[in-house]
């Protein structure tokens, strides 16, 4: 059985509906877990189906099982299991033999859960983009949305560099209400994180057919986040809602278009559009 697997394991969870915000965290007494087990631990399973996944320029296949008394998924890139037990709020993981270490399969499914749990809210939704709070105003923050590899993070460290933003608060999926309030919440191993919550001053879309930086249309900027491939929630495993398309930010939220990978190039004329009221 399911408990029996993760008895003892080293075990993380989630609390979305916490009285002051999302929290995650180490520990096995959450609402939602996740619990690294060791390979030998999972039982024999009987292989149910096979699913071919492509998504953000990566193609694999998942391998359907089921379980007595849980079900699962092996991941032959990631060649480690995703189990899960019926009500689908306790998760298992392996490490698999890749190098990148037993906490990245961890953080990815607890990454699922934040966001599926969040966009499941009405009128909630995502968008594949990273997010620093603003060095003049903590409670804002500059969205920076664009597709797989399109240079989010390296702008919202130069961005950092330049004096502009403190902190990134979002690094790779935002979770965005009706007006476009973002809820950060990026696992941490050792510690407990709780959720950065606050408005956007200003939307960035990366966009490789533009080569300078420049103001964009609000209706083109939630298009864009909408097409954009998000890297979760996950469709092949429990809770992974379909997305809705968000409506275009409100107008107190600025939206802006540069060129995708060209943060230095472009770093010095982004930061006079952020600054200008």
């Amino acid at each position: 059985m399911f408990d029996q697997l993760v008895a003892g394991c080293p075990t993380w969870g989630v609390d979305l509906a916490a009285s002051d915000g999302p929290i995650c965290g180490p520990g096995a007494s959450w609402p939602v877990t996740v619990s690294l087990v060791a390979d030998r631990a999972v039982p024999a399973g009987e292989p149910t189906a096979r699913s071919h996944i492509v998504e953000n320029a990566q193609h694999f296949d998942v391998i359907h099982h089921s379980f007595r008394g849980f079900d699962g998924i092996w991941h032959e890139r990631g060649q480690n299991w995703i189990l899960w037990e019926p009500g689908g709020s306790h998760f298992a993981v392996t490490a698999g033999r890749h190098s990148d270490g037993d906490w990245v399969h961890v953080r990815f499914v607890l990454r699922h859960l934040i966001v599926s749990g969040l966009v499941a809210r009405p009128d909630w939704h995502c968008a594949h983009a990273a997010a620093v709070s603003l060095a003049s105003d903590p409670g804002a923050a500059v969205l920076i949305a664009g597709p797989y590899l399109s240079g989010k993070t390296v702008l919202a460290e130069r961005i950092i560099a330049a004096g502009l933003a403190t902190a990134i608060v979002e690094d790779d999926c935002a979770v965005l209400d009706d007006e476009w309030r973002l809820t950060g919440l990026m696992p941490r191993e050792h510690a407990v994180a709780t959720a950065w919550r606050g408005r956007l001053h200003a939307i960035v879309c990366l966009d490789e057919r533009v080569s300078e930086v420049g103001p964009w249309d609000a209706v083109d900027v939630a298009r864009r986040c909408a097409e954009t491939q998000v890297s979760w929630p996950l469709s092949w495993l429990p809770g992974g809602h379909p997305r809705t398309p968000p409506p275009p930010p409100p107008a107190p939220v600025k939206c802006l278009r540069a060129p995708a990978r060209h943060a230095d190039q472009t770093i010095a004329a982004l930061a006079a559009a952020l600054e200008q009221t």
